[in-house]
């Protein structure tokens, strides 16, 4: 029962995205979730722009953007799980374990989510292969 609730609420999350609902959320989990479901569809930085905290824009206003995009999309992890949420002042830091998209190998990571204008948006993400 609990993974049918968990697949509903995967396809509905895809869908609300998929409508141009922006990827803010009240819940720091829920917005990671929606981000990913964002990113995998996204074919520009623009499309994930209002998932990203103002400091993560401006990090990737000094790079190439599309480049960075691209690298975004083929690391975001796949069959992930958030195992722990660890309050860190204002911000959350999120430990989830998936698995790599292209290589399928089991990997995790850390994602801080800060709080910005009462809404969760991603700082910084940070993945390593077992």
């Amino acid at each position: 029962m609990l993974r049918f609730c968990a697949m509903i609420l995967g396809t509905v999350i895809l869908w609300l995205c998929a409508a141009g609902i922006s990827c803010s959320a009240n819940d720091p989990s829920e917005a990671y979730v929606k981000y990913l479901a964002t990113l995998e569809s996204a074919k520009s930085i623009k499309d994930i722009s209002s998932c990203l905290s103002s400091a993560r824009l401006k990090e990737l206003d000094m790079q190439d953007r599309e480049k960075a995009f691209k690298e975004m999309k083929s690391r975001a992890p796949v069959d992930l799980f958030i195992v722990n949420r660890i309050p860190d002042g204002k911000d959350m830091r999120l430990i989830v374990v998936g698995k790599e998209k292209l290589t399928k190998k089991e990997c995790k990571g850390s994602v801080t989510m800060v709080l910005e204008n009462g809404y969760w948006k991603i700082g910084r993400e940070f993945y390593q292969s077992k």
